[in-house]
């Protein structure tokens, strides 16, 4: 849950909990776990819209801890720029970043892979206390029910080193929905350098 509010146009700050919890049945690899985090939000957005953004910013900052006994804080980073290229065509570029003091729970280390960062590799399977990841995209607005998008991922995570960075790429179509057209329903291929994915979601990946 969070509490959220707007200071001024584009201003948001507020205050959050973040719970987790996990149970295993059998043998266990990882213990079970019940985590809850504290944490504050700022974040600055001049987007034109929210779905099927044109143009604009969005910069997103979070500040968390571990709220028994302190064992970990996290930083979270989130910065989205939109440029209108012309009156069809969007670029999009994304930089997500992370890092933990302490040693996060598992149910906190952070992941790569999966339907929104590193598209290319199946989900978790890239995990760390620390990560970064660029993202860019181009997306071509066909109709106003069907998009095309083609994207490249850069990023990297670590425990102590980094060592080589990972890569993907992705082409998808996004496919609006009735009764307004606005919401997409996604339809996604995905690359790296030893798996490929294919993936259906609802809404674009930021």
């Amino acid at each position: 849950p969070d509490l959220i509010y707007r200071v001024q146009k584009g201003l948001r700050l507020g205050v959050f909990g973040d719970f987790r919890a996990r149970h295993e049945e059998g043998s266990q690899i990882f213990p079970d776990e019940g985590t809850l985090a504290l944490g504050v939000h700022g974040e600055w957005d001049t987007r034109d819209k929210l779905i099927n953004t044109r143009r604009g910013d969005f910069f997103q900052l979070e500040l968390s801890r571990e709220a028994k006994d302190g064992a970990f804080s996290q930083v979270k980073l989130d910065l989205r720029r939109f440029v209108r290229l012309k009156r069809d065509w969007t670029w999009a570029n994304r930089l997500m970043a992370g890092t933990s003091l302490g040693q996060p729970s598992y149910l906190f280390r952070y992941s790569l892979g999966g339907l929104d960062l590193l598209r290319g590799y199946k989900s978790n399977r890239f995990r760390g206390r620390e990560y970064f990841v660029f993202q860019e995209e181009l997306r071509w607005i066909w109709t106003r029910w069907l998009s095309l998008n083609s994207s490249v991922d850069i990023g990297g995570i670590r425990d102590e080193a980094y060592h080589q960075l990972k890569a993907s790429v992705q082409v998808g179509l996004r496919v609006g929905l009735p009764p307004d057209w606005g919401q997409k329903m996604r339809v996604d291929v995905g690359v790296g350098a030893d798996q490929m994915t294919a993936q259906v979601q609802f809404g674009e990946v930021f």
